[in-house]
């Protein structure tokens, strides 16, 4: 029980993912299709109309409930690592803190996400 070498840990057990990274990721992935998206505007205003037609469907909703999800994560999270950074006291707290953070970011992305994906559901109700 007190072994816990790497030999005898489990291979899912060693690694931890790391949220932040991979909601900043997502935040960046969304920023370079904004990008694109305005690009096609100054291009061609009917390709920008017919690309923008599929904003209308769940799918496309969903989607971008996920980068929500994932801009309020990077945010708070950012927050808490520079609170932790500027008060080293709190350092010490790294793990109600990473608590808070998730609780906070799943008590606004409930509201959030239910008002992005509203205008599909809302169709659906009809």
């Amino acid at each position: 029980m007190g072994d816990r070498s790497p030999e005898r840990v489990p291979p899912l057990a060693r690694r931890r993912l790391r949220w932040g990274p991979v909601a900043g990721l997502v935040v960046f992935a969304y920023a370079i299709w904004a990008a694109i998206d305005l690009v096609v505007a100054g291009v061609s205003r009917g390709a920008f109309t017919r690309l923008h037609s599929l904003y209308d469907s769940v799918g496309v909703r969903l989607v971008l409930s996920v980068v929500v999800v994932a801009a309020l994560f990077h945010s708070l999270d950012g927050l808490r690592r520079m609170l932790e950074e500027l008060r080293p006291g709190v350092a010490a707290h790294e793990r109600v803190g990473r608590a808070a953070v998730a609780f906070v970011t799943a008590a606004l992305a409930m509201p959030a996400v239910a008002l992005v994906l509203w205008p599909s559901v809302q169709g659906w109700l009809r």
